[in-house]
């Protein structure tokens, strides 16, 4: 790495791990000597509480969803590293667990399973088997284990500070209904994942004369209608054939099931928290069916869009350098193969520009602790150092692997990743998914196809999601 690029990555990873974590309005700079002085008051670290601990080499075993050994997800959810071998994000993770694994004198062991039938079926029978349960979001149910009892309530394990930043401490608490907490996040499983972002052709919108977005991100004036008017009428039939195609140019490449999250970025939920913290659906509030009739005609009415419900035609289609903008995912897209033209990364857009915040919904990975676990103090210790120490160190190293592998062309992309780091918003009925994803926006919106339809659909689903969260949510009152 060079040494301007060498600067590059620390100025980033300074303003990490020091900087404010509260969402803001405006967009401000961290300067590295702002950052020092910040780190020179801090007199304390949450590992101090955990010094002294000796569980004389016990050990704590994680059961993690299979399907993170598949290649295409090991960047995003590598949680074990059995030796240096000088990738970075590979030493890193072997660092936090030997910090962790040191400190508390424990010896951490990983292995899969297969299905969360499997575990319900080793819990209910009274199986000390594991202490962690590490589940995927996007493939993985836990209401099960919540209905049948065998989850451990968070809450009444030691150590742990659910109120910190390690452990998203703000989303945790939208999940504790009546001093019960079944499930949480933290960086532990979650440091280099991205939220939902934008990518666009900095090369292409140059060339058409086309204004970057990083002013109006900055001055909170990225919205809907100013997306919008950025991808008008930059459709073009480059091959002449008379019809638009893939291949064409497009102003944006919609993902199918990517381009539904839109809703999220409008800052709206499809539930309502009642006086007991528990959820109920609300479809039929005003900015929901406007946003998602924003969404339904913007699918299904604009010229400027190449459809595909193809990960991988996506990929390609961007990669060829004749879209302006796609939304993705943490590795949906690879960015990083690009060689032949620049980009920038953006988050998605708000509803109006008197939306105070951007918000990028992420698929978190949460993790659970079964009712069979023996030692409450050594379950409390761990989930508190790996979270933290993740948190310090895993973090920056996946921003270096960003800005290592191109994802990060820039000061101002590594600025707009911050700032997605600090937009992080998810959607509660893919967790506490009471409804069979009825209400799920980016299941839902795969049905809607007329905007005409869209109120009238919400209103048909929102009685039985209304009978259905009530059975549900009657487990944490039991």
């Amino acid at each position: 790495m060079s040494k301007i690029n060498k600067i590059f990555v620390l100025l980033i990873i300074l303003t990490l791990l020091f900087g404010c974590s509260d969402k803001s309005e405006a967009h401000t700079e961290t300067t590295v000597t702002e950052t020092v002085e910040t780190t020179t008051e801090a007199e304390t670290t949450p590992l101090d509480t955990l010094k002294g601990l000796d569980f004389d080499g016990a050990s704590f075993r994680v059961k993690y969803n299979k399907l993170f050994e598949a290649d295409v997800y090991r960047e995003s959810f590598l949680l074990n590293a059995e030796e240096i071998n000088g990738e970075i994000l590979n030493d890193t993770v072997f660092e936090r667990n030997t910090k962790a694994e040191e400190l508390l004198n424990i010896n951490l062991e990983f292995s899969p399973y297969g299905s969360v039938k499997d575990l319900n079926k080793s819990i209910m029978a009274g199986a000390n088997e594991f202490e962690m349960i590490q589940f995927g979001s996007a493939w993985d149910n836990a209401v099960p284990l919540i209905s049948e009892g065998a989850l451990y309530n968070i809450l009444d394990l030691p150590y742990m500070q659910l109120n910190k930043s390690y452990f998203y401490g703000d989303i945790t608490e939208r999940f504790i209904i009546n001093d019960r907490l079944y499930f949480a996040f933290s960086q532990y499983n979650n440091a280099g994942s991205l939220p939902l972002y934008m990518l666009f052709n900095k090369n292409l919108m140059e060339d058409m004369a086309i204004d970057l977005p990083y002013d109006n991100i900055f001055d909170g004036k990225w919205t809907w209608d100013r997306f919008l008017d950025t991808i008008k009428d930059t459709a073009a039939d480059l091959d002449g054939n008379g019809k638009l195609d893939e291949n064409d140019r497009f102003g944006y490449l919609n993902l199918e099931a990517l381009t539904n999250y839109f809703v999220w970025g409008f800052d709206i939920d499809v539930t309502e928290r009642t006086n007991d913290g528990s959820y109920i659906p609300n479809l039929h509030n005003e900015r929901l069916v406007s946003g998602i009739q924003k969404i339904v005609d913007f699918i299904a009415y604009n010229d400027d869009i190449l459809h595909t419900s193809n990960f991988m035609e996506g990929r390609h289609y961007f990669m060829e350098g004749r879209v302006l903008f796609s939304t993705v995912g943490t590795g949906a897209m690879q960015p990083r193969d690009v060689e032949s033209f620049d980009f920038g990364v953006a988050p998605l857009p708000k509803y109006e520009e008197t939306q105070k915040n951007y918000y990028c919904p992420s698929g978190l990975n949460h993790f659970a602790i079964p009712v069979t676990i023996q030692d409450t103090e050594l379950t409390g210790a761990t989930l508190e150092a790996l979270a933290y120490l993740s948190e310090q160190i895993l973090k920056p190293a996946y921003l270096e692997i960003y800005h290592e592998n191109k994802i990060l062309r820039d000061q101002k992309s590594a600025e707009v990743a911050l700032l997605l780091m600090d937009s992080v918003c998810i959607d509660i009925t893919r967790y506490y998914d009471f409804a069979n994803g009825k209400i799920t926006p980016v299941y839902m919106l795969l049905e809607i196809k007329d905007p005409s339809a869209v109120a009238s659909t919400l209103a048909s689903f929102e009685e039985s999601a209304m009978v259905k969260a009530e059975e549900f949510f009657a487990v944490f009152f039991d």
